[in-house]
């Protein structure tokens, strides 16, 4: 729930979402006052407040430094949505449908 997000959460968001670190790395290169600065900046901007802290359960995705979860799908899955795509369009035109290309 967004009651449970925390300072810490926000900053982590912001270390990565603009400088692809985590909030160690910023501390390490010398930037560690850089997201609380920009949490504070948020929440004026947008009339709220955060709880100071962490919370540990609240994690979101790091799209570029974790594992991709997708699944394997075969072809025929492939195909047939393919299928089902024209099957819909030829109902569509046995229904009175017609195609036109506004230029």
């Amino acid at each position: 729930a967004v009651a449970d997000i925390r300072k810490g959460n926000m900053e982590e968001l912001f270390s990565y979402g603009f400088y692809y670190r985590s909030r160690q790395q910023m501390v390490e290169c010398g930037l560690g006052h850089i997201p609380s600065y920009m949490v504070s900046q948020f929440e004026g901007a947008f009339n709220i407040k955060f709880p100071q802290g962490y919370n540990p359960s609240l994690q979101f995705m790091y799209h570029l430094w974790e594992d991709l979860r997708a699944h394997w799908r075969p072809l025929s899955f492939y195909v047939g949505m393919e299928v089902l795509a024209v099957a819909g369009g030829v109902c569509m035109r046995l229904l009175g449908f017609k195609k036109r290309w506004i230029r």
